[in-house]
């Protein structure tokens, strides 16, 4: 019986482990989510298509930051292009802020609730600057 080497059968048939993961966890905008980069666009004066955009969830403790893209590790924070603050539903503030990488794309939305609890604003979000 002959048997392939381990890396030939990984590179031939299979996707990087952090690479599935990633694919699996992607997703589209919430109706929450595309309220708040679409704020952010306008406040950073760019026209972007984000209908079909794909996110990741980060890992923050439920706050609601989102990597932008399936080749978001790959990639380099650039700077942030605009940030809007508001209140959540339980009246404690939060920072949304949305960065773009080194070459000029979307690259992440941040979330931040200034007492690091979990945010509750879906679909309630105050616009109102």
């Amino acid at each position: 019986m002959v048997f392939a080497p381990s890396s030939l059968i990984l590179t031939n048939y299979y996707l990087p482990l952090s690479e599935a993961l990633c694919v699996s966890l992607m997703r589209n905008l919430n109706p929450t989510e595309i309220v708040i980069i679409t704020k952010l666009l306008k406040m950073a004066k760019l026209e972007v298509d984000i209908s079909q955009l794909l996110v990741n969830p980060m890992n923050d403790g439920g706050m609601g930051s989102l990597a932008i893209g399936y080749n978001y590790d790959s990639r380099q924070l650039g700077q942030e292009i605009a940030e809007y603050m508001f209140k959540d539903l339980d009246g404690t503030p939060v920072s949304a802020a949305l960065n773009i990488d080194k070459q000029g794309n979307l690259y992440e939305l941040d979330i931040w609730k200034v007492d690091f609890s979990p945010t509750q604003m879906r679909n309630k979000l105050d616009t109102h600057p």
